[in-house]
C-alpha cells in the first residue's frame, strides 16, 4: 500500500489533522471522531509493523559467536 515510511507518516498526520478537527466540530465521543481515531490506531499499528519487520531483518543478519560455536558430546572428545 505504502512505498515509504514518510508517506505513512504523511498518512498517519493528515488522518490526525481530520480526526483532531473532527472532534472539535462534533465531539470527541461522536461516531464519525472515533472512526476517524480507529483508522488512525490501524495506520499507526501498520507503520510500527514494518518498523518491526525491518528491525528484525536487521537483527537477523547479526550471527553472534555463541551461535557459531559447536558443543562436542563428551565421547568425541578425547582427553
Amino acid at each position: 500500500m505504502y512505498q515509504t515510511n514518510k508517506q505513512m507518516l504523511e498518512s498517519i498526520q493528515i488522518k490526525r489533522e481530520r480526526m483532531i478537527e473532527c472532534g472539535l466540530k462534533k465531539g470527541f465521543t461522536n461516531v464519525e471522531t472515533i472512526q476517524y481515531s480507529q483508522e488512525l490506531d490501524d495506520l499507526i499499528y501498520e507503520y510500527q509493523c514494518s518498523f518491526l519487520k525491518k528491525t528484525i531483518k536487521k537483527e537477523s543478519r547479526k550471527f553472534p559467536m555463541k551461535q557459531l560455536m559447536l558443543v562436542w558430546p563428551k565421547v568425541l572428545v578425547k582427553s
